[in-house]
C-alpha cells in the first residue's frame, strides 16, 4: 500500500474526522493560515491552469444553482455600490465602457472585461459602480487582478480619495 493510499484510508477513520472537527475550525479562523492557503491555491492554479479551468467548468455544470446564486449576489452588490446621485450621463459612460470591452473582444479575438479599479467588495476599501472607477482589461488581466486594489499604482492624493 502506498503512502497516498494509507493517508486516504486514514482520512476516512473516525479518529481523523473527530480531530478535524476539533482543530480544523480553529485553524480556518487563523488569518495567517487563510493567507497561506490562498497563496498555495493561487500558485497551484498558475501551475495547473488547464486542469483548474476544466475542474471549474465541471463544477459550474454540476452546480448551476450555485453559479446563479453567485451571479445574483454580484448584481446585488453592484446595485448597492451604484451611487444614488449618479446621473443619466454617468450611466451612459458606464455603458460605453461595456461597449468598448465588447468591441475589443470582437476585433482582437481576446476576451475583455470591465474591471472596477477599486473593488466593489475589497478587504480594505470598497469602490463605487461609477465610470471613473472602471477600466477595460483583458479577461486574463482581470482574473489576475482579482478582488485587489493596488495602491502603488495611484498617487498619494488619489489613494486618499479612495480610502476616505
Amino acid at each position: 500500500m502506498s503512502q497516498a493510499e494509507r493517508q486516504a484510508k486514514y482520512r476516512q477513520t473516525e479518529k481523523y474526522l473527530e480531530k478535524e472537527r476539533r482543530h480544523g475550525a480553529k485553524r480556518r479562523q487563523d488569518p495567517a493560515y487563510n493567507a497561506a492557503a490562498a497563496e498555495r491555491t493561487r500558485l497551484w492554479r498558475l501551475a495547473n491552469s488547464e486542469k483548474s479551468r476544466t475542474t471549474t467548468a465541471e463544477w459550474q455544470k454540476e452546480n448551476p444553482h450555485r453559479v446563479a446564486e453567485y451571479t445574483r449576489f454580484r448584481k446585488v452588490v453592484s446595485r448597492q455600490a451604484a451611487a444614488a446621485w449618479r446621473e443619466v450621463d454617468m450611466q451612459k459612460e458606464v455603458l460605453r465602457l461595456y461597449s468598448a470591452a465588447a468591441e475589443l473582444t470582437q476585433s482582437t479575438g481576446v476576451e475583455h472585461h470591465v474591471d472596477h479599479i477599486v473593488p466593489l467588495r475589497g478587504k480594505k476599501v470598497c469602490g463605487l459602480h461609477v465610470w471613473w472607477n472602471m477600466q477595460v482589461l483583458t479577461a486574463a488581466e482581470n482574473r489576475r487582478k482579482n478582488n485587489r486594489f493596488d495602491t502603488a499604482q495611484y498617487p498619494e492624493q488619489g489613494r486618499a480619495a479612495f480610502t476616505h
